[in-house]
C-alpha cells in the first residue's frame, strides 16, 4: 500500500482509480477549484483529500426534473 494512502490523501493516479476519473479530468477540476489539492511548497507532488472529492459531488438533478423545471420557468418567462 502506498504512503500517500496510509495517510489518507491521494495523488493523481490515486485519485483517478478511487474516482474512476481520468488524471487530466482531476487536473481541470483542480485548475477550476472545483476540487481541493495540497502541496508543500517546492515539492511537484499533489496531494488530495478523498473527503475533497466527496465535497465536490453535486447531486444530479433527474432528467424528467430537470425538464419540468426548464419547462416552468420557460412558461414564467413568456
Amino acid at each position: 500500500m502506498s504512503q500517500s494512502i496510509e495517510t489518507g490523501y491521494l495523488n493523481y493516479e490515486q485519485a483517478s482509480d478511487y474516482t474512476g476519473l481520468s488524471q487530466r479530468t482531476l487536473r481541470r477540476l483542480v485548475a477550476r477549484g472545483d476540487l481541493k489539492a495540497y502541496k508543500f511548497p517546492g515539492v511537484k507532488n499533489v496531494l488530495i483529500d478523498p473527503k475533497d472529492i466527496k465535497r465536490a459531488l453535486k447531486p444530479v438533478t433527474p432528467l424528467a426534473e430537470h425538464n419540468a423545471m426548464a419547462r416552468a420557468i420557460a412558461g414564467d418567462a413568456a
